[in-house]
């Protein structure tokens, strides 16, 4: 289970792919990703309709910006590992 149990919405995923746990546990990993991924897009949006002014400009803006920082954010993450791959090569030769 994930460090994080306090939000509901994780809970039931977990709870709803527990039935896998035992004898599948790739397909529970699976299964409980893609709710995940399905639980954030459809909370950011929720988040996005209720701060928007309602134009489609703003919706759009607004969507756009929340991927980038999403991105960004993947980046560092993925930059950050690079580089340690890097020091450990150069450690390791």
């Amino acid at each position: 289970m994930g460090m994080y149990m306090q939000n509901s919405t994780v809970r039931r995923i977990f709870e709803e792919a527990s039935y896998l746990e035992e004898d599948y546990p790739t397909q529970r990993r699976q299964y409980i990703r893609e709710k995940l991924i399905e639980a954030a897009i459809r909370e950011a949006d929720l988040i996005i309709m209720d701060g928007a002014d309602g134009s489609v400009e703003e919706l759009n803006w607004l969507t756009s910006a929340v991927a980038l920082r999403f991105a960004e954010k993947v980046h560092i993450a993925n930059q950050a590992q690079l580089q340690i791959k890097e020091v450990i090569d150069r450690v390791g030769t």
